[in-house]
């Protein structure tokens, strides 16, 4: 029996509407604020949330982020007697299921919810969905419960037409999660299409964008469909977006606000449909904060943020992806390898990797192409490159300058422990810090009483 949360604060229309879905089967709750509803979903669950859009002086719509990202799996159902496209659109952005206007009869509504649930329910609990899910769950490693979070949060976004931002640091994985979020909605069949922003340089960024008309410029030999078209139907994952020049910031923000594009050199709109992810290792709240973003455009964008997890955050998963990785290169170079001694996985375990899963796959890769007898020895990890970047500046373009900064964080902490024998007092005043700053940058790095610190 499905359970129905009525927002509504009309008391005839809420009874009555209650009163039908009753009949209907449904389980009801009803409120008639804003403010009853996170703390309700908090305690509850529901299949569906049928909101008014407007209850008081508050609007649902506000709270509809919160509810996709902490709270439902539900069909949210937006309700409104308003039934104008750009209020329709603002709810959909904002993580809607879908908008329904407002009849007299509530009964229409009931019919409409039903519908919805019936059709929510065959595509979740199809024979070729629940295998999908299979499938993409084990692209994910979920050992760490910050894996196991971010893989529920993942369900749930691929559930809702939202734009999404995803925040973590470089190599961590983001647009891993961005494929998944895409492979598990109802967009799958269509392209999922990634540019990474600070890949491409910005005067080429555009065109690529937005794509161009023959004769356009100098180079516009014949007409070229922009990524933005691409992408039809589809999701798009604009990686890397807090380097997005601030010009082309306004230019992205129209497509969003009108879904059309009007090619270079074109007098002609064309509509488009797509599904935006966007990813960024920069903070893009503290940037539109700063200016530096378009604070905007950032609110355009992240509907929904969510966090993806440092590697270092989420340690437990490190052997899985190890074999995973491994078995990549079995396949990739047909050569053996053993199991990893106990010795060489504490090293990998234990150390902070500034670079996350992407440095993890390349040093993985390099020693298993220098190991002998498909044996891995401990010193073909190199896992000191702040040494290493020191000694030899040449391979300065081996790491970007975030990554460099956390390899040299990290080895000055090491050698701040050897010089004080890992007294944290000690380290505190030589580096000029408060203790509860060392122990929170040893937390971050991973290194802990097993590397001999101690406290006097």
């Amino acid at each position: 029996m499905a359970s129905i949360l009525v927002a509504e604060d009309e008391p005839i229309y809420s009874e009555l509407l209650c009163f039908y879905l009753r009949a209907s089967g449904f389980t009801v709750h009803a409120v008639s604020s804003v403010a009853e509803i996170l703390p309700l979903l908090a305690r509850r669950t529901f299949d569906a949330l049928l909101l008014d859009l407007f209850l008081g002086q508050e609007s649902s719509i506000d709270v509809l982020p919160d509810i996709v990202h902490e709270y439902s799996n539900a069909q949210i159902i937006i309700m409104s007697a308003q039934g104008t496209v750009s209020l329709a659109v603002t709810a959909m952005e904002k993580g809607a299921s879908t908008f329904l206007t407002k009849s007299h009869d509530p009964k229409e509504i009931v019919e409409q919810v039903q519908k919805r649930l019936n059709d929510n329910q065959d595509l979740r609990s199809s024979p070729d969905e629940l295998a999908r899910q299979e499938v993409l769950k084990k692209k994910f490693v979920l050992k760490s419960s910050k894996s196991k979070k971010l893989w529920t949060v993942v369900k749930k976004l691929a559930a809702v037409d939202v734009n999404v931002l995803l925040q973590g640091e470089s190599g961590s994985g983001k647009e891993v999660v961005a494929r998944a979020i895409h492979d598990l909605s109802v967009r799958r069949s269509r392209p999922f299409i990634a540019v990474n922003c600070a890949a491409v340089p910005e005067q080429l960024l555009e065109s690529e964008l937005f794509g161009y008309k023959k004769g356009a410029f100098t180079d516009a030999k014949n007409d070229y469909k922009g990524i933005f078209e691409q992408a039809q139907g589809g999701s798009l994952l604009l990686d890397e977006i807090g380097d997005m020049p601030l010009g082309l910031q306004v230019k992205l923000l129209r497509v969003l606000q009108e879904r059309s594009v009007k090619p270079l050199g074109s007098s002609q709109l064309i509509p488009v449909d797509f599904r935006l992810i966007s990813a960024s290792h920069h903070n893009l709240r503290e940037d539109a904060i700063k200016k530096v973003f378009r604070e905007d455009l950032f609110f355009r964008i992240a509907v929904v943020e969510v966090n993806v997890p440092a590697l270092r955050e989420r340690s437990d998963d490190i052997p899985d992806l190890i074999t995973i990785i491994v078995d990549e290169l079995r396949e990739k170079y047909g050569k053996p390898l053993n199991a990893f001694s106990d010795k060489v996985l504490d090293k990998i375990l234990h150390y902070a990797w500034p670079g996350n899963i992407r440095e993890l796959r390349n040093v993985i890769e390099r020693a298993y192409v220098l190991s002998e007898e498909g044996t891995l020895l401990e010193e073909d990890l190199f896992l000191e490159p702040s040494v290493d970047l020191m000694q030899n500046p040449q391979n300065i373009h081996q790491v970007n300058l975030t990554e460099a900064r956390k390899m040299f964080e990290r080895h000055y902490l090491k050698q701040l422990m050897e010089l004080t024998g890992g007294n944290v007092t000690e380290m505190a005043k030589v580096s000029g810090r408060y203790r509860t700053d060392i122990y929170r940058l040893l937390s971050k790095h991973g290194l802990s009483s097993s590397d001999h610190i101690k406290d006097q």
